[in-house]
């Protein structure tokens, strides 16, 4: 089954799967690079195992869940600005300037903070 980018408006978060939700991977390996931590329309923290290199361009992909049925994703390239022990020992926090996004992005960073708005 392929994927195909994402383009919907509305997403039916559960909270309580928030991190696993968004997941980050490096869209040329494939790797999992980590989750985000914290995302804007100019950038994003991960909270990922390891190191990250700083100023080095990444090209992301966030890979929405198949339990949304939406078998989905959302591309876009960040330079690492830079990267630093998270609070937990085993983790590390880095943060990313969004470079180069597509109008998916855009909708996602929509349908977040829609969500985590007050009404």
């Amino acid at each position: 089954m392929s994927k195909k980018a994402f383009t919907q408006v509305s997403l039916p978060f559960v909270r309580d799967n928030l991190a696993s939700f968004l997941k980050v991977y490096n869209r040329r390996t494939g790797r999992e690079l980590g989750y985000i931590g914290n995302i804007s329309r100019n950038g994003l923290m991960l909270i990922t195992r390891w190191r990250v290199q700083t100023d080095t361009v990444f090209h992301l992909r966030i890979v929405l869940p198949d339990d949304l049925q939406t078998n989905c994703y959302v591309d876009f390239d960040a330079r690492c600005q830079w990267c630093r022990p998270d609070i937990d020992a085993e983790s590390f926090d880095s943060g990313y300037t969004v470079i180069a996004s597509s109008v998916n992005y855009d909708t996602l960073i929509d349908s977040l903070r829609g969500y985590f708005s007050f009404r």
